[in-house]
C-alpha cells in the first residue's frame, strides 16, 4: 500500500540571528510525516527537534526565523495544501490548534495558573468560532477528559489543585478539543514518574489509534520510540542524520550517530557493562564545521567527512541516511 503523506518539511533552515553570532538550529532537513502514524524525533538537547517542529506551527521564539525551505500541510480537513511558512498572523490563529496542535513540554507551564480549567478550556473554544454558551461547552470538554480518563469535576479546578499527570491528561485534552490533524508531542512526559509515562504514552497510543491523529513526538527516550512509534528520526547539530521505519533504523542503523544512541541507551535485554558512550561533546551550532557535523565525535571518519558535508542517501523502503559510508562509490570504506 503506498504511503501516504499530510505534512512535510521541504529543506527547511532555521536561524536564530543575534548581534553578535548566529546559531544554525535546523540545516537543510527534508522529511515527511506519514498520515494516521506516530513519527518520532530523537537527539541530544540542542539537536533542533523542538525548533523543527515549531516550525509545523510557525511559532519559532524569536529572534528565530525560517531562513530556507517551506513546511507544507495536505490537509484534508480543509481540502488544500497548506505553505504554514507563508501564512499570515491571522491565518495562523485559524491553522494552530485546528489543523495543527502541540503538547508543550511541562505541563504545569502550559496552563494559566490563576484561571480554571474550564475557562482555560472555553477561551480555546471561542477563539477558533465555538458557538454554544460556556454551560452547553461543558458537556464537549466533560467527553474529552472522559477520554484522557479525567472527571468532570476537573473543570472546576485551577491547575495548582491536580497532580502533574492529570495536568499532562489535560493539555492532551486540550489539544483534541479541535480535532486537529496533526498533534505535536514535546517531551510529553518530562518530570513524570515512570508508571505515568508509560500511561501517558499507551494513552496517546490509543488516541492515535482510536483517532487516526498524526503524531509528531519529540523525545530523549529511545526505549519509548521503540515501542510505541511508527516512524523515526533522528537529529543531530540542527540536521537530519537518519530517517525510517522504527523497526528499520533499529535494525540497520547506518549512521555511526544513530548507533551511538542505541548503544548508550540502557536495556533489561543487556549487561550494563555493554553500554558505551558517545566520544567529545555535542557541536557549536554557532560555528558548524565545512563537512559532517558529526566527525569530531565520529569513530568512523574519514578525511572526507571532515570537508564535505554529506547528502542524503537512500538505503531502500523510505530509509535515509546522512553519511559519507553509503554514498555511491564510497559503500566499502
Amino acid at each position: 500500500m503506498e504511503k501516504r503523506y499530510i505534512a512535510e518539511f521541504d529543506h527547511v533552515s532555521i536561524d536564530y540571528e543575534m548581534v553578535r553570532l548566529c546559531l544554525h538550529a535546523v540545516n537543510d532537513v527534508s522529511m515527511k510525516l506519514e498520515k494516521g502514524k506516530i513519527t518520532a524525533v530523537v537527539g541530544e538537547s540542542g539537536s533542533g527537534k523542538t525548533t523543527l517542529a515549531s516550525a509545523l506551527l510557525n511559532c519559532i521564539t524569536s529572534p528565530g526565523r525560517v531562513v530556507g525551505g517551506r513546511v507544507i500541510v495536505h490537509s484534508e480537513k480543509r481540502g488544500e495544501d497548506i505553505d504554514v511558512t507563508a501564512l499570515n498572523e491571522k491565518q495562523l490563529n485559524d491553522f494552530r490548534w485546528d489543523i495543527v496542535s502541540m503538547v508543550f513540554q511541562g505541563a504545569q507551564s502550559s496552563l494559566n495558573p490563576i484561571v480554571t480549567i474550564l475557562n482555560q478550556f472555553y477561551e480555546t473554544y471561542k477563539i477558533h468560532g465555538g458557538k454554544e454558551s460556556k454551560k452547553e461547552a461543558r458537556k464537549i470538554f466533560a467527553k474529552l477528559l472522559e477520554r484522557v480518563n479525567l472527571s468532570e469535576r476537573v473543570l472546576d479546578s485551577y491547575p495548582h489543585e491536580i497532580s502533574g499527570g492529570m495536568k499532562q491528561r489535560v493539555m492532551i485534552a486540550l489539544a483534541l478539543l479541535l480535532r486537529p490533524e496533526i498533534i505535536i508531542l514535546d517531551e510529553p512526559t518530562t518530570a513524570l514518574d515512570v508508571i505515568t509515562q508509560s500511561y501517558i504514552f499507551g494513552l496517546l497510543k490509543s488516541i492515535n489509534e482510536e483517532y487516526g491523529t498524526t503524531m509528531l513526538l519529540l523525545t530523549h527516550d529511545i526505549a519509548v520510540v521503540a515501542e510505541y512509534a511508527d516512524n523515526l528520526g533522528v537529529m543531530y547539530g540542527g540536521r537530519l542524520m537518519e530517517f525510517g521505519t522504527v523497526e528499520d533504523v533499529f535494525a540497520r542503523r547506518f549512521n555511526p550517530y544513530t548507533e551511538g544512541l542505541i548503544n548508550a541507551t540502557p536495556s533489561l535485554r543487556r549487561d550494563a557493562d555493554t553500554l558505551t558512550e558517545i566520544p567529545g561533546t555535542p557541536i557549536d551550532i554557532t560555528n558548524l564545521p565545512p563537512g559532517c557535523v558529526f566527525a569530531d565525535r565520529c569513530l568512523k571518519k574519514t578525511e572526507r567527512c571532515e570537508i564535505v558535508s554529506p547528502d542524503d542517501v537512500d538505503m531502500g523502503g523510505g530509509h535515509m541516511v546522512k553519511c559519507h559510508l553509503y554514498a555511491e562509490g564510497e559503500q566499502d570504506a
